[in-house]
């Protein structure tokens, strides 16, 4: 895993997956410009480390993060804010952790009880006009993608 991850073209392809809404490669490749090759060749190399699933449908193969993958993902994200030294601002806090809370309760139910998740969903949405910090937007448009996968599965 350390050979795929020291590069920033993977954590580009990574960050991509987990924010577009089921992306194609051609997708993953235009939104990080990178050759379609290339792209290929890296999801393979996640696929293979389980962090993406590769789907046929239709003419295009969807991309989809895993569970792994998910939590792959949220790391890059903290490590990625401390580099950056990106703020918090006032309040910013209070909302990181309510997140990080709910994020908590939905990992608990996702797989037991994939049902339940829909009103989180709702409330990740609201949440969602409130929040200005890019990065806990980021984060909550990726778990609002994790449990859109999880119910269109269910």
């Amino acid at each position: 895993m350390r050979g795929i991850f020291l590069h920033e073209k993977p954590v580009e392809i990574l960050s991509a997956i987990a924010i577009l809404r089921d992306p194609s490669i051609s997708d993953i490749a235009r939104e990080v410009k990178s050759p379609f090759a290339h792209t290929t060749k890296t999801l393979k190399r996640m696929e293979g480390l389980g962090l993406i699933e590769i789907e046929a449908k239709k003419r295009a193969k969807i991309v989809r993060l895993t569970d792994k993958g998910f939590k792959v993902y949220e790391k890059f994200v903290d490590l990625l804010s401390l580099f950056e030294g990106t703020k918090m601002e006032r309040g910013d806090e209070s909302s990181f952790q309510k997140l990080k809370e709910m994020e908590g309760r939905i990992e608990k139910i996702e797989n037991a009880r994939p049902e339940l998740l829909a009103p989180h969903l709702r409330d990740l949405r609201l949440m969602k006009r409130e929040i200005k910090n890019k990065i806990i937007l980021e984060q909550i448009t990726v778990l609002e993608n994790r449990i859109e996968t999880k119910l269109n599965r269910y």
